[in-house]
C-alpha cells in the first residue's frame, strides 16, 4: 500500500491500521466509537475530548501526561500518542514512563481489533509504503 496519513506532531508513537480490510464500508463513526471504548476501557486513566493539532488529526482522548490522536486518508488511519503539549509543566518524561507501560496493552489491543499496518519508509513527494503487521 502507498498513501500517507498525518499524525500527531512530535508523535512517540503511532500506529497505522488499514480501513480499508474492515467489513463492508469504512464508517468513521462507529470506528471512532469502537476505538474510543477500546483505548479507554483498558486505559481508564484516558478521557475523551475534541482538540485538533494541525488541520488533520483530531485529539481525541487525554489525561493529564498524555494526547491520543487520530487522522484518516482513503482507509489509512493514524493513531498517534504523545506527550500533553498543553500541560503546565513538562510532562515528556511522564508520558514516556506511562506509555512504556501501557504500550503492551495499546499493541494488543490494535493488533487484535483491527488490520495492523508497518510503515517500512516514505519517498521524496512524501507518500509512505506501508506492510501488513505480523
Amino acid at each position: 500500500m502507498a498513501r500517507s496519513v498525518d499524525y500527531l506532531s512530535n508523535a512517540y508513537h503511532v500506529y497505522y491500521i488499514d480501513g480499508t480490510e474492515m467489513q463492508d464500508e469504512f464508517d468513521w463513526d462507529d470506528f471512532m466509537s469502537n476505538l474510543k471504548s477500546l483505548l479507554t476501557n483498558t486505559l481508564p486513566s484516558l478521557d475523551e475530548c475534541e482538540n485538533w493539532d494541525g488541520r488533520e488529526t483530531k485529539i481525541f482522548l487525554e489525561n493529564s501526561f498524555c494526547e491520543a490522536g487520530v487522522s484518516e486518508y482513503c482507509g489509512l488511519v493514524s493513531v498517534s500518542f504523545r506527550w500533553h503539549q498543553n500541560a503546565e509543566y513538562q510532562t515528556e518524561p511522564l508520558f514516556e514512563n506511562w506509555f512504556d507501560k501501557m504500550q503492551p496493552k495499546i499493541d494488543e489491543i490494535m493488533k487484535t481489533n483491527f488490520s495492523s499496518l508497518n510503515k517500512i519508509g516514505t519517498f521524496s513527494n512524501g507518500e509512505s509504503l506501508y506492510e501488513q503487521a505480523s
